[in-house]
């Protein structure tokens, strides 16, 4: 038998916060896939956002090894621990300001083992396209989370607007 896949929690951003969460994660699933679709409403071209969870913003416990290829070139860089509160996504199209996105920012995170009490790794994939070309990314990262805690809620923020209609998705998976 296959796998199966649950909706558990939606959020869709009505384009007034800095921060869309999905909260209260049932932790009855053996993994969860979190799916993001969204853009930043700001001038900036192109914008960083980050994604946390449980509400931790402590920077000591995230980390990432990420490769990116983008159209000025590729590039790896990794980001230890003590960096940022919560793991740094690059590359996220914005609309310039103008209230109407041109690109919109997709970003899926596999969360395996998310109840463990251990530290955990998670793997993320993500295209980007922004209207200044050079500004486009498609690449993927190994994510750590130096906490022994489940992950009951997942949150994208920027110092800007999300977009409205910007998504987060849980799904919930159950092994056979």
């Amino acid at each position: 038998m296959a796998a199966t896949f649950d909706e558990i929690g939606t959020v869709t951003a009505d384009g007034t916060t800095t921060a869309i969460e999905v909260t209260g994660i049932d932790q009855t699933y053996d993994d969860l896939q979190v799916v993001f679709e969204f853009f930043i409403d700001d001038s900036s071209n192109p914008y960083t956002a980050y994604v946390s969870v449980n509400g931790d913003l402590a920077a000591s416990t995230y980390n990432s090894d990420t490769m990116i290829g983008e159209g000025s070139g590729s590039y790896t860089y990794q980001e230890d621990y003590n960096s940022y509160a919560g793991w740094r996504i690059l590359n996220c199209p914005s609309n310039s300001g103008s209230g109407t996105p041109y690109y919109w920012g997709n970003m899926i995170i596999d969360m395996m083992q998310y109840t463990a009490t251990r530290q955990k790794a998670f793997i993320a994939r993500h295209c980007t396209f922004n209207s200044v070309g050079t500004n486009s990314a498609i690449g993927g990262a190994g994510l750590g989370y130096r906490n022994t805690a489940a992950i009951s809620s997942i949150k994208f923020s920027a110092s800007a607007n999300i977009g409205s209609g910007s998504t987060i998705t849980v799904y919930g998976i159950k092994n056979s």
